[in-house]
């Protein structure tokens, strides 16, 4: 099989260019046309033509969502499900079999790593280099969804050196008009923002043409995914948003069908209040001194704070904040304060604190 990079090293041994051959003078219209006309894969993420990067935190439910986003595609007609390669190394087992049986009822190809199908061979994710450059031979790249899920059992995302070369064989794919869409996962820690940051070196999402992070909010039983973008051509959403929600004994598909888009508004009220909720778990030994302490008759702030840091051996800067964060009569606060003479802050266990137990 002949390498296409291959093939434009024998172009250039045998001519010589000038800046002219490549320039794309008299071709704006053309080029804009293309612009208007993008067709979206996955509601507004993933433009098809271009090499989309989506970064989650495992567990987050990117498979669930890329699956629901495919499947609304093919309803809507956007895409042919017999052109999709879903290209799923990282399951097994039953969770393989039943994403098998949604590609069945939809249409669209499903592969798995160490599965014969229609071949004589089980597949291995270091055959993608010799399939891609087969779909560019035969003139059907533009035809081609592929999906990689994840992205690290094709390529060692730690590694410069690989990443470059995944790059070079699979950007060919690309300017062909195919379509590849990766799954991958964040970095263990978060940014000073609490951000989700992704893993491994740059190569990955430089080569990129669209590229994203999924952050989670978490609810009793509901969890809201929203899109973050990091880097576009084209215009897709800067954020979007889905919830799920997970029952006990819930089925895969039950899962599938809680998916639903959420409003940007609702999506942040969601955040602000898992925020909240992260905010008091972590600082749940503080709230309960100073519910203690205003128990026990110390409500004046600069008294109150002096006592809480003292039993609970944390600066005053971030009772402070704990005062001030839990203030009001929201379903995470539980305190107010009045203004007494020379300004003094006096505080009260608000009407629900006031009526439970001595901890929160």
């Amino acid at each position: 099989m002949t390498n296409p990079l291959e093939q434009v090293g024998n172009q250039r041994k045998s001519r010589k260019f000038t800046f002219k051959d490549f320039s794309m003078k008299g071709k704006a219209e053309e080029l804009l046309s293309k612009m208007e006309n993008d067709v979206f894969v996955l509601g507004r993420i993933a433009i098809k033509g271009q090499s989309t990067l989506i970064y989650a935190q495992t567990n987050a439910g990117k498979t669930l969502l890329i699956i629901y986003l495919l499947i609304r595609a093919i309803k809507q007609g956007n895409i042919d499900p017999s052109n999709v390669f879903y290209l799923n190394a990282d399951d097994h087992g039953k969770g393989f079999a039943q994403k098998l049986q949604l590609a069945d009822k939809y249409g669209f190809e499903m592969i798995g790593g160490g599965f014969e199908g229609n071949a004589d061979v089980a597949f291995s994710p270091d055959m993608l280099q010799e399939l891609l450059e087969e779909r560019v031979e035969a003139g059907e790249a533009g035809n081609t969804i592929v999906i990689l899920d994840t992205v690290k059992k094709f390529v060692d995302h730690m590694d410069k050196k690989g990443g470059r070369k995944f790059g070079m064989y699979t950007r060919p794919f690309i300017t062909q008009g195919g379509t590849l869409i990766m799954l991958s996962h964040v970095n263990k820690h978060k940014d000073g923002e609490g951000k989700s940051i992704y893993s491994g070196t740059t190569d990955l999402i430089d080569d990129a043409d669209c590229a994203f992070t999924l952050e989670v909010s978490e609810g009793d039983s509901t969890r809201i995914v929203t899109f973050e973008h990091q880097k576009s051509r084209g215009d897709v959403a800067l954020n979007a948003s889905y919830s799920y929600t997970r029952k006990e004994g819930q089925s895969y598909f039950e899962l599938l069908d809680s998916v639903t888009a959420v409003s940007a508004a609702d999506a942040e009220r969601e955040r602000e209040l898992s925020d909240s909720k992260q905010f008091v778990t972590d600082n749940i030994h503080i709230v309960n001194e100073v519910v203690a302490c205003i128990r026990g008759g110390i409500v004046l702030k600069t008294e109150l704070t002096k006592e809480v840091a003292e039993r609970t051996a944390e600066a005053r800067k971030r009772v402070n904040k704990v005062l001030s964060k839990c203030t009001g009569n929201g379903a995470l606060q539980y305190w107010l304060f009045r203004t007494g003479e020379h300004n003094k802050q006096i505080y009260r266990l608000n009407k629900a604190t006031a009526k439970s137990g001595a901890k929160i």
